[in-house]
């Protein structure tokens, strides 16, 4: 059996394609709840310092760990910095037209009540959407830039 030879720069992308999708399971069911249900601001600045502290342990833990399991550095060459053009020039495509899409939904004429624009609470869902998804295209991207260049 061969094994697969995984480099350190490969394995920070799928930190956070794991921290992406975990995420989403964990908290963006409560974003959508919250969409639905108007939940009282403590209730949203609880859940989004839950998210911080979550985000801190996760990428302190993942990170420590494979600095000890890693210990050389890594060495950055022009084909890491194409690889880094490439992935956020589609990342930026597709989060603009995301945003465009967005936009255009808002200001389609249904939005537009009592003489001003009353946005609804799905609009914080769809962005967290929009931005995990566009974190995990992005990081699918890049690592399989790094795996078949």
């Amino acid at each position: 059996m061969t094994s697969i030879n995984i480099s350190k720069k490969e394995i920070y992308i799928i930190i956070d394609i794991v921290f992406s999708i975990l995420f989403i399971i964990i908290f963006l069911p409560f974003f959508y709840n919250n969409s639905i249900n108007h939940l009282t601001n403590s209730e949203v600045i609880s859940k989004v310092i839950q998210v911080m502290i979550f985000s801190i342990i996760f990428f302190t833990t993942t990170y420590a760990l494979l600095e000890i399991k890693f210990k050389r550095k890594i060495i950055k060459d022009e084909r890491d910095y194409l690889i880094s053009s490439k992935t956020y020039k589609l990342s930026y495509l597709i989060y603009n037209i995301c945003l465009f899409w967005i936009i255009g939904h808002y200001l389609d004429g249904n939005s537009f009540k009592n003489n001003g624009l009353e946005f609804d609470d799905s609009i914080i869902f769809i962005l967290l959407i929009v931005i995990t998804g566009v974190s995990i295209v992005k990081s699918s991207y890049q690592l399989y830039l790094y795996r078949t260049s």
